[in-house]
């Protein structure tokens, strides 16, 4: 789980991260790692939403294009 995690950030903050999560206890790793997922799933979510909103401008455009 933690290193799907770390994949979508950038290699010095993941250590950053990594480091600061070995001299906390279990249970502050399990919070701090379920914020970051949280956050991450946002910003995943935006992302997501702008590349469907591209999709349906295109999408769009096609159809305007075929009308003529």
């Amino acid at each position: 789980m933690a290193r799907k995690t770390y994949v979508y950030l950038k290699d010095e903050t993941a250590s950053k991260l990594q480091a600061a999560a070995a001299e906390t206890s279990w249970k502050e790793q399990e919070i701090i790692q379920e914020l970051i997922e949280y956050f991450l799933d946002i910003w995943l979510a935006g992302e997501r939403a702008k590349m469907e909103g591209f999709r349906q401008m295109v999408g769009q455009m096609e159809v305007k294009g075929k009308k003529r």
